[in-house]
């Protein structure tokens, strides 16, 4: 190979180096950038606290069931109790 050739293949590999770098750099920024969107979504990059996090959503659930189970009850008592009070005059004095 002449020295020409070389300079030629030297400049062809710079060149393409100096465009990898700019590409492998925004291909990185996107991939932090991914990770940090599903770590702000709840998707957790670890399985085992993603298995904790579903856990505790459905834990969370089964609380808001009981919870609104537990407000109708209530409800249904204090109708109970203001119907009692009202018609027996329970509690009133007078």
């Amino acid at each position: 190979m002449d020295h020409d050739a070389l300079i030629a293949l030297a400049i062809t590999l710079t060149s393409s180096l100096a465009l990898s770098i700019p590409i492998s750099a925004i291909f990185l920024s996107h991939r932090r950038k991914m990770a940090s969107i599903q770590a702000q979504a709840g998707q957790a990059v670890n399985p085992e606290l993603q298995t904790r996090v579903q856990s505790l959503e459905q834990q969370v659930a089964t609380l808001h069931v009981e919870l609104a189970d537990t407000q109708d009850r209530l409800r249904f008592t204090e109708r109970l109790l203001e119907e009692r009070n009202t018609a027996g005059g329970v509690g009133r004095n007078g």
